[in-house]
């Protein structure tokens, strides 16, 4: 998901996008802010692993 809820590919569709590599690099490099929010998400998940949905 680019960071509002909508999946990837449905952004690609959206931009007619040839691929969704095309859409992820772009808007990786549009939202810098997210490396903080992955990290502190990792953080999270490894400080407390038993708060981590199983969907298995």
């Amino acid at each position: 998901m680019l960071g509002s809820g909508v999946d990837v590919k449905t952004v690609q569709a959206r931009l007619a996008h040839a691929d969704a590599s095309i859409t992820l690099n772009w808007y990786a490099r549009a939202m810098p802010g997210n490396d903080r929010q992955a990290a502190d998400l990792l953080a999270a998940i490894m400080e407390h692993p038993e708060k981590v949905a199983r969907t298995a």
